[in-house]
């Protein structure tokens, strides 16, 4: 098994085929995540849905199993970007990893069910900074301002 994650989106663009690639040429099992668009982050340079590293992972007959979020998706044990971004990447040539992520897919679907998920153009369209205005914003600061003021009181009294 090979493991990458939250690592390809600090690879720019050019490069992530050939980062896929080298992937692949260790193992006909990749588990693989990276961050989505505007998810931030340091130095992230190539933010790209799963749609677009699940592509990369076909051009070379590997098929994508979603079959680790599932599971995941409510441990807040485990910082959320693991949780979201992660999935199974098989070779389609190795019909043995297949079946069994075939009927691993299969017992997830029957215990678990993912329902706080949101279209990727709806997120996009929330969290893009220029649909952040000053009017959602202004009512929140008053009680934000308060919150640090108790904290620092907190600890001031604390040392």
């Amino acid at each position: 098994m090979a493991l990458s994650v939250e690592v390809a989106e600090h690879i720019p663009q050019s490069s992530a085929r050939t980062f896929i690639n080298s992937l692949i040429k260790h193992s006909d099992l990749v588990v693989f995540g990276a961050a989505i668009p505007l998810q931030g982050g340091f130095r992230h340079i190539n933010e790209q849905w799963p749609r677009y590293w699940a592509s990369l992972f076909s051009e070379n007959n590997y098929r994508i199993f979603d079959i680790l979020r599932p599971v995941f998706w409510n441990d807040n044990d485990i910082s959320y970007f693991y949780r979201q971004n992660t999935f199974v990447f098989v070779n389609e040539a190795r019909p043995d990893l297949i079946r069994l992520s075939i009927k691993q897919r299969q017992i997830v679907s029957d215990e678990y069910m993912m329902l706080d998920v949101v279209h990727p153009d709806k997120f996009t369209e929330a969290a893009s900074y220029k649909n952040i205005s000053l009017r959602r914003l202004l009512p929140l600061l008053p009680q934000h301002a308060i919150n640090v003021i108790k904290r620092k009181l907190k600890f001031s009294n604390a040392g």
